[in-house]
């Protein structure tokens, strides 16, 4: 199947998304909000502007670090009903949601993904990656902030690992909640053959993510080696978000860019009144 990037060369840093480009959404990105809930929005705004109107998620405490520019903002009161993707889901035969408007998988073969964002005040964001192993095998790994222990979902139409993100600890000394998440897919492609299902079901699926009949000792269908291509990145309410990129060694290659590399994937903070 062909994907969004066939034919094409894959430079050391790819940018899929940055939200102070313009367009700041590409047209490679759909949007899915639940348009019953005036409160399942996603828009794009200042980091530093002070948001009135009534149907935003106002953060419970005052937000310090803001950045200067502008961000996608992905709000919904249940944030399974509200993502951007750039990509299609895996072939399932099952729509878990509107595919890309190419209706195809991105095609990506970094290793590296990583991404700039900060969660709406202690509101959860969820994140994931679809994925096919150097075999052609599919799978999914989803990282969460309310997920407390690595498990595997290993049957569901793809398999899945769900992550915890650590979100450090709100200090005096903190200069911004910003994050700067990386994940090395070649290293989490492992832990389908690793981490042990859940003890009981789990309520964090998706209605497209419902059991198959595998026999569960049946492992042979897991993701294993190393990554071969990405298929599909989505990125759940409730965060906003500035940035999302490949590279082929991480922090790395963004080091290799010298000082343009730091001004561009670099945050700063905007002139804020907030104190």
């Amino acid at each position: 199947m062909s994907s969004l990037l066939s034919q094409t060369v894959q430079p050391p840093i790819l940018t899929l998304l940055s939200s102070t480009s313009i367009p700041p959404i590409s047209p490679l990105f759909t949007q899915q909000s639940d348009p019953s809930s005036s409160k399942s929005i996603i828009t794009v705004i200042h980091d530093d502007e002070e948001i009135g109107r009534q149907s935003y998620i106002r953060p419970r405490n005052p937000t310090k670090g803001a950045l200067k520019h502008r961000v996608v903002h992905i709000q919904s009161p249940n944030l399974t009903d509200t993502y951007t993707q750039m990509g299609s889901d895996p072939p399932t035969g099952h729509t878990q949601g509107p595919e890309s408007r190419s209706g195809k998988p991105i095609g990506a073969t970094h290793p590296w993904i990583c991404l700039q964002l900060r969660r709406l005040g202690r509101r959860h964001f969820s994140l994931e990656v679809g994925l096919v192993d150097s075999r052609g095998k599919h799978g999914i790994v989803r990282c969460s902030s309310f997920q407390t222990t690595p498990t595997l979902h290993p049957d569901r139409h793809t398999p899945l690992i769900h992550l915890p993100i650590a979100i450090p600890p709100k200090t005096a000394s903190q200069l911004t909640p910003w994050l700067d998440i990386a994940l090395n897919l070649n290293t989490l492609i492992s832990l389908f053959g690793i981490l042990k299902p859940p003890s009981k079901a789990t309520e964090d699926s998706t209605p497209a993510e419902r059991p198959s009949k595998r026999l569960k000792e049946d492992s042979s269908h897991l993701p294993d080696g190393s990554l071969g291509s990405i298929t599909y990145i989505r990125v759940y309410a409730n965060c906003r978000l500035r940035k999302i990129w490949l590279s082929e060694h991480g922090q790395k290659t963004l080091n290799e860019l010298g000082q343009a590399g730091h001004y561009d994937f670099g945050l700063f903070a905007a002139r804020s009144s907030m104190t």
